[in-house]
């Protein structure tokens, strides 16, 4: 039986009107606005950001993408009929999505009745409509073997209906019947898959898509466990977690997906790059904890102190409090660093001075380098 829980996330992005992209002020690796430095033209699109409420369950006032829990609906042979309504079988549809070279073991069952490379595009499309009121769904066939922008389908008593499916999930499925409409599968581009560390107690095993729609939607909130919805650059989102006025935080997957999205200008390469990145081979990714004098550093696949055969299953830390982080730096890095981890805001809310160092080869992994801050002694 698995220690932890499977979920599906979908990072939505999208270009904002030409109005609001006027020069920014320019902003450093980690986030931090530069002072006197010349402005810089802003990024031709924004990501969707969720800010989880204060009683949320896992990650209480955190900034998310929109996702959540599998669901067993969320792979029902319901789907597959509904599917073949619209004029194409889950085997042709299962060939343009399925990277046989994922090497994934999420997306390894034969136990459900869908396949996981569908269910669980099923799963972020649901949990994101769940979460923001935006329904990646179509009406029609859009006749191409090639990944699509993806479209929002705007529906009568939205909220009603999120209320319904956050109850039951099968009711994805009514409302799909209801509008005569199916999941936008092909519009998610597989990205990156993380493992919550192996000595937090509530662990998730998330898959993460990037979707790119053709404009932005007003996203709203459903007031339970999201009390914001908003669009934003990716570098003003991380540069909002190391602001402590602000209640929020970002946690290590989101904080270094967005590192990697910062590097990014356009979004149409964004997407050419998402579609690489889909065919190309994955590893989940897991973080392990290295506890420092002076704060904490997350490690991960590539960095010289990430372990040959770390633990997926059973607790694991590393202690390394006789150094400081910066002792801890080395040749070959790849990780997070965490300064007064114990410092919270007022509200409770934790506050990290959090870094990503990586000078790793990224395109031996097809994947995209993170904003990176620069250790001038190492890199």
């Amino acid at each position: 039986m698995l220690k932890w829980k499977e979920a599906a996330s979908v990072i939505l992005a999208a270009s904002p009107s030409v109005s609001s992209r006027i020069s920014a002020p320019g902003v450093s690796g980690n986030g931090k606005k530069l002072e006197g430095q010349m402005k810089k033209e802003k990024p031709d699109f924004q990501i969707l950001a969720l800010k989880k409420s204060r009683e949320s369950p896992f990650t209480p006032g955190a900034y998310v993408f929109p996702g959540g829990k599998t669901n067993r609906s969320d792979s029902s042979i319901e789907w597959s009929n509904i599917f073949t309504e619209f004029g194409f079988s889950i085997n042709k549809l299962c060939s343009q999505l399925k990277n046989e070279s994922t090497g994934l073991p999420i997306f390894d069952t034969t136990a459900e009745s869908l396949p996981r490379c569908i269910s669980l595009r099923i799963t972020a499309i649901r949990e994101a409509f769940e979460e923001s009121g935006i329904l990646l769904c179509r009406k029609a066939w859009h006749n191409s073997d090639k990944f699509s922008r993806a479209k929002h389908l705007d529906v009568k008593e939205s909220m009603a209906w999120r209320r319904r499916i956050m109850k039951n999930a099968n009711e994805f499925l009514n409302l799909c019947r209801e509008y005569e409409c199916f999941p936008d599968v092909s519009s998610l581009y597989l990205w990156s898959n993380w493992l919550t560390p192996s000595n937090i107690p509530i662990r998730f095993d998330s898959v993460f898509f990037v979707a790119v729609m053709e404009n932005i939607v007003p996203a709203q909130s459903e007031d339970y466990e999201i009390e914001l919805a908003k669009w934003s650059y990716s570098l003003d989102i991380l540069d909002e977690s190391h602001d402590k006025t602000v209640e929020a935080y970002l946690p290590p997957p989101q904080f270094y997906e967005l590192s990697r999205l910062a590097s990014i200008n356009r979004i149409s390469l964004l997407m050419e790059i998402a579609n690489d990145i889909n065919k190309s081979k994955h590893s989940r990714w897991m973080p392990v904890r290295v506890f420092a004098s002076n704060g904490e550093i997350s490690i991960l696949p590539g960095d010289e102190l990430y372990p040959d055969n770390p633990e997926y299953e059973n607790h694991q830390v590393i202690l390394k409090e006789e150094y400081t982080i910066e002792q801890l730096r080395g040749n070959r890095m790849h990780r997070f660093e965490h300064e007064d981890v114990s410092t919270k805001s007022t509200s409770g809310i934790p506050r990290y001075n959090r870094i990503v160092i990586s000078n790793i080869e990224h395109s031996k992994m097809k994947h995209v380098q993170p904003w990176s801050f620069s250790i001038n002694s190492k890199l």
